[in-house]
């Protein structure tokens, strides 16, 4: 009531006849009304009172304040009309909103033009940005947001939707090297970002707690770690104080939510630098920055590693590094972390979960021992398979009888550190059952037992049970006469005897095959190993011949298809099969001659 009356009074004051008469106090009374009106939501008088005295008057001391007021008040209509609209289309092509706006714009770059370094054109600049980047236009609004002042009441807002639009279209000229280096100016905004008030909005909080994460990963994408990290730790306090919500209720949800991210973004963080100075050998720094994660881990004090992708490789990466160190205690550590990680993951069965560690710790025990035994380090790898030995039969637990999957994965373990023997005695339990066990596993058990009985130079029971494999039982072929697993057994076996001639033909059979299904990437895989032992066998066959002319003959032989593969199919295949092919040249001297000179032309 008292603000309508006060329109009122200030309305009847400008109509008096000798209002004219005193210049200072109608202006102040037209920045009053405009402002009282736009209160009241009458946006539309209060543009007709501010925008004429803005253009007017501009420089009358009350004119930027009435073209403020106006500003928002066109703010308010449009917003409007966007919240009624149907749709984004209709609403552009809307004669009264195009109308309504462009006369917006128009106001606003005048408030630019006559107050630059003020807070009228702070906001018309900030009113300008948005309403480019609603267009697309983000070259031009980054311009635009680039240009306000420290003092704009909402800098820290504008700077963030700055850094954001710029970091947008450096991606987009990333190809172009970023010549107007949006990049290093995003960066620079999200530095230098100030600090929010104590009496700072709800909406310039989150803006900036935002801004501050945003800031951590791209300073993790570029390495920048410590950095990251100081960035992180100084918001952890921060975010504590600032208001996020009106809602107290969804004030603590919303900070639950960016203490989640601050914690995933730490994680990666530790993950990238973990795996950095693992791969420098540094096992006692990759310890020392993770086994405190997988402490609080173990304590239900961090949950977040739980929902993160990263989960599983940062703890393998603190199974290894404890490995390395010999320090089994924190191994054991790492080892319980992996098993709450999958019974998180919704297994019901312990054996499951056991089945499900397992299997990750294949891979991290044979990429682990082929690095130890391709540098030579004896002392190392010992410690290694020590190490996993004493965790393998803690995660078995002393079962009397385990699963086939359960002894599946802990066998191809064994066999990844060269205990061939004792994933023998595993597989043989299960080789010959099939009732009540899962297919798969049972012929992937017997395979493995062929493969592992080679190992332990018995190559007559490898050759009875692949024969099993193959020729079933009851004059119908077995499940191996059509599986290519299988087949690559058959060729390892006649490879044993040294028959490299059967051998040879064997796998150009299935190269002639595959060749044709080379879309599919996992017959693919299939299509380059056979090729690496076809070109082996042809080689190993040369070095068998007494006659000079056919070993050089099936040299050349060789040469020549391995350079028609190399050409056909643009390289070696996927990264694991040109390393292989690439041992191989380096090894048989012979084949790398004949290669050479016929890529010469000689």
């Amino acid at each position: 009531k008292r603000i309508a009356n006060i329109i009122a009074a200030l309305q009847s004051g400008l109509k008096k006849a000798g209002a004219k008469d005193s210049p200072l106090e109608v202006n102040n009374a037209r920045a009053l009304l405009t402002f009282y009106l736009l209160e009241q939501g009458k946006a539309k008088e209060a543009i007709e009172v501010g925008e004429p005295f803005a253009r007017k008057d501009r420089h009358s001391s009350q004119a930027a304040s009435a073209a403020i007021y106006a500003l928002v008040a066109y703010g308010q209509l449009l917003a409007q009309r966007e919240r009624d609209a149907a749709d984004r289309e209709t609403l552009k092509n809307d004669p009264q909103y195009k109308e309504e706006k462009a006369r917006m714009l128009s106001l606003a770059h005048l408030m630019v033009e006559c107050w630059p370094k003020e807070r009228a054109g702070d906001l018309a600049r900030h009113e300008i940005a948005l309403h480019l980047l609603r267009d697309e236009k983000e070259a031009e609004a980054i311009e635009e947001l680039a240009a306000i002042t420290p003092a704009y009441p909402s800098y820290i807002r504008t700077q963030f939707l700055f850094a954001r639009a710029a970091l947008q279209q450096a991606a987009q000229n990333k190809d172009n090297g970023d010549p107007k280096n949006y990049r290093k100016r995003a960066l620079a905004a999200l530095r230098h970002l100030p600090e929010p008030d104590a009496q700072a909005d709800v909406e310039t909080n989150k803006d900036y707690v935002q801004a501050r994460l945003l800031f951590a990963l791209e300073l993790i994408k570029d390495k920048q770690f410590k950095e990251a990290d100081k960035v992180l730790a100084a918001l952890a306090p921060k975010l504590e104080s600032l208001k996020l919500d009106e809602d107290p209720g969804k004030a603590k949800e919303k900070q639950r939510t960016f203490t989640d991210g601050m914690v995933q973004l730490s994680l990666h963080s530790s993950a990238l630098q973990a795996n950095d100075d693992f791969k420098a050998a540094k096992y006692q720094e990759v310890a020392k920055r993770l086994d405190a994660l997988v402490d609080k881990f173990n304590a239900d004090q961090l949950p977040q590693l739980r929902d993160s992708e990263l989960g599983p490789s940062i703890i393998a990466l603190d199974l290894r590094a404890n490995v390395q160190l010999n320090k089994l205690d924190r191994a054991r550590a790492a080892v319980k972390a992996l098993q709450a990680l999958q019974s998180e993951k919704g297994a019901e069965k312990n054996d499951d979960n056991t089945t499900a560690i397992l299997a990750q710790l294949v891979n991290l025990i044979t990429q682990q021992v082929a690095e130890l035994r391709k540098k030579g380090d004896k002392d190392n790898l010992q410690k290694a398979q020590a190490g996993f030995t004493a965790i393998l039969k803690e995660i078995a637990g002393g079962r009397k009888k385990p699963t086939p999957q359960l002894a599946f994965f802990l066998a191809r373990c064994y066999a990844a550190m060269g205990e061939h023997k004792q994933a023998v005695d595993l597989l043989q339990r299960f080789a010959a059952e099939s009732s009540g066990t899962d297919v798969q596993y049972h012929h992937a058990i017997q395979l493995l037992l062929v493969q592992e009985y080679l190992q332990i130079k018995e190559p007559d029971k490898a050759r009875a049970l692949l024969e099993e494999i193959l020729k079933g039982k009851d004059g119908k072929p077995g499940w191996g006469a059509r599986n290519l697993d299988a087949q690559k057994m058959r060729v390892l076996l006649l490879e044993d005897r040294a028959d490299y001639v059967n051998a040879a033909r064997l796998c150009d059979t299935y190269v002639n095959q595959l060749v044709r299904r080379l879309d599919d990437n996992k017959l693919k895989e299939y299509y380059f190993d056979f090729y690496y032992h076809l070109i082996y066998c042809i080689v190993k066959y040369a070095q068998q011949q007494d006659d000079a002319a056919k070993k050089a003959k099936a040299l050349r032989e060789a040469a020549q298809r391995l350079i028609a593969l190399e050409k056909r199919q643009g390289g070696f295949g996927s990264e694991e099969s040109k390393k292989r092919f690439d041992e191989l040249l380096e090894k048989e001297a012979d084949l790398r001659q004949q290669y050479l000179a016929l890529k010469d032309g000689k």
